[in-house]
């Protein structure tokens, strides 16, 4: 059974037999986040937190540029007029401990004006089945955006929404689509699923036959087919960051009460990655929703 460890800063969750998948932090001082994510059947972070280059990129985490005019992707950690950025908060965690497939919880958060006034209610919902995790684990994640005090505006954007940021740099990250692109040539493209890949420190035994490759570990995010805009555009960035970005196809117009639902699976593997491995996951994972 998946064991979920809730601390005063985060829940900690781990396989039956105490192999470390990742930490979801609560802590005030930021937005709720995934750090670290571990490399599979290792202790070793692949997630990276608040880099230099981008310090509002919280290694796996959730955001958007414009809602009702407020910035809720640049949030609490970067300097832009005070009117224009919104704040989010963890209210509480819910429903945290063993589920019939594994183990999971409900994070439900506040985004908030400069002023503190709600703009919205988000709720993030960790499942994690049962399973092996040595070379490779999944989990899912339910997120809602609820229009809880009036209408809500969310704006096209070239970014924003479910994200994932891995240590590396530039010249290392290796890229994969379902639709055959790689590299670069992922950017923007529709995609069922797209993964990101970067050497990790401690990972792995050198040899010169597997130089290009030593040490590599990835993920990959997989598009629900209910998702709005799915198959969706996604933002790749020059730094290895992947974003299913629905903005980018379209701006959302919520009526109060109205509730935005999207649903990912993120699934964690050693090495590059390779497309038909990742391909026939998504296609179980497909057909399991059915």
């Amino acid at each position: 059974m998946i064991q979920i460890s809730q601390q005063s800063s985060g829940i900690w969750v781990r396989t039956a037999d105490d192999k470390p998948l990742f930490f979801y932090s609560t802590d005030p001082r930021f937005r709720t986040h995934i750090h670290p994510l571990n490399v599979p059947g290792t202790q070793y972070p692949m997630s990276r937190f608040r880099p230099p280059d981008h310090p509002w990129q919280y290694g796996i985490f959730c955001g958007l540029n414009k809602v009702n005019g407020f910035d809720f992707w640049c949030s609490g950690d970067a300097h832009y007029p005070p009117g224009e950025r919104g704040l989010m908060a963890n209210r509480k965690v819910i429903n945290a401990g063993p589920t019939e497939e594994g183990g999971g919880f409900t994070a439900i958060n506040d985004w908030t004006s400069p002023d503190g006034s709600l703009v919205l209610e988000e709720r993030q919902g960790i499942g994690v089945p049962d399973q092996e995790a040595d070379d490779s684990y999944v989990f899912d994640l339910q997120w809602e955006l609820r229009a809880s005090r009036g209408n809500l505006y969310i704006e096209q954007s070239e970014y924003g929404g479910f994200s994932a940021r891995l240590v590396g740099q530039p010249e290392t990250r290796r890229h994969l689509n379902s639709e055959g692109h790689s590299g670069d040539e992922c950017a923007g493209q529709a995609a069922r699923w797209v993964s990101v890949a970067q050497p990790v420190d401690g990972v792995g035994t050198y040899s010169r036959a597997d130089r290009e490759s030593f040490a590599y570990a990835g993920l990959a995010i997989f598009d629900h087919p209910q998702n709005l805009c799915f198959p969706n555009k996604w933002r790749v960035d020059g730094n290895g960051m992947i974003n299913p970005a629905f903005a980018l196809s379209q701006p959302v117009d919520m009526a109060p009460e109205e509730a935005l639902v999207f649903n990912y699976r993120v699934y964690v593997f050693k090495g590059v990655g390779q497309r038909a491995v990742i391909e026939a996951q998504y296609r179980a994972w497909e057909a399991g929703l059915v």
